[in-house]
């Protein structure tokens, strides 16, 4: 047998010995994927919890500036009441035009809860879409750490 010959065939033995590195090579790659798709995951689902806090905040401050409004509609009231006493045609005059302000007021108070409220249901809907992922990716990481296993005993046992 020729030397050629022969290194051939010790090229392709070695070869085969060394397919299941390969394989364990892939397979870290793919953990590596994974995990970087998981911490991806969390960065978004932080974000999610961080966005909601926002728009919470958001929704307390209305609710003080809606408690606010409200104070300064009873103001109004009674000023009206005892203006009446004094000029009755003055007080209708100003109560109309409190009650057009405060409806404005409120109005839109109530508009932009409605708007914070929809955004903190539309994070809510995101983060338990990222906490889904966040368990799809754990699972496949848990399928690949075992198959890495698999493939290291393999290997132990074809190296040992």
């Amino acid at each position: 047998m020729s030397n050629l010959i022969k290194a051939a065939e010790d090229i392709r033995s070695l070869a085969k010995r060394f397919a299941p590195i390969f394989a364990v090579a892939d397979a870290l790659e793919k953990i590596g994927s994974i995990e970087q798709a998981e911490r991806d995951a969390v960065i978004r689902k932080d974000a999610a919890y961080a966005e909601e806090e926002k728009a919470k905040a958001v929704l307390a401050a209305k609710h003080e500036q809606l408690k606010a409004v409200e104070l300064d509609i009873e103001a109004a009231k009674q000023k009206a009441e005892e203006i009446v006493s004094k000029a009755h045609a003055k007080a209708e005059e100003i109560v109309a035009l409190s009650h057009e302000k405060s409806d404005a007021i409120v109005k839109d108070a109530k508009s932009q809860k409605e708007i914070i409220e929809k955004a903190i249901d539309s994070h809510r809907v995101k983060f338990q879409d990222l906490t889904v992922l966040i368990e799809q990716k754990k699972a496949e990481l848990d399928k690949i750490n075992l198959e890495l296993e698999k493939m290291k005993a393999k290997i132990a046992a074809f190296v040992g």
